[in-house]
């Protein structure tokens, strides 16, 4: 139904060039059954991706309403339906640029917010992923000096 690749990142990090694999280091498996794992983190990403065109037509595809994040969505709702094959080898390499949907703290707490809300059954068997993830978006509102956000995220955690 589904199978996704590892993926290389490359990165900066205070002027100096980062690698990183993904997918990292998870709870649970990266392949087979990933209903759980995927509440945890995301284990791919668009360019890693090959799915079955009536998988994505089951679940709706991708969620234009998203601001980032969509492969993770498009995970979470996919996983239920079936096992996920990995290959995890580095077959893909990305390249982060400065204006990249991926490095927008906004856009990123924007849409866990509306990925967690809207997978929110999904979530109740793991309060403590919930909790990690509003969390997260909390710390992102902070950095963007949102507090307001913030406190609200955190209230949810």
């Amino acid at each position: 139904m589904a199978c996704y690749c590892g993926m290389v990142i490359l990165g900066q990090s205070g002027g100096r060039r980062t690698l990183s694999y993904v997918p990292g280091p998870v709870n649970g498996p990266i392949e087979g059954d990933t209903s759980e794992t995927i509440l945890g983190a995301s284990l791919a990403s668009t360019q890693t991706l090959v799915v079955r065109r009536d998988a994505l037509d089951r679940i709706d595809g991708f969620d234009p309403d998203l601001p980032a994040l969509v492969d993770w969505d498009l995970m979470i709702r996919l996983a239920p339906l079936g096992p996920i094959g990995c290959v995890d080898d580095p077959l893909v390499l990305q390249s982060f640029s400065d204006n990249s949907i991926t490095r927008s703290p906004e856009k990123r707490a924007l849409a866990r917010e509306r990925i967690v809300e809207k997978n929110r059954d999904r979530f109740a068997s793991r309060p403590d992923l919930l909790a990690r993830h509003y969390r997260s978006a909390a710390g992102e509102w902070r950095r963007l000096g949102r507090h307001e956000k913030g406190r609200a995220a955190l209230a949810r955690a």
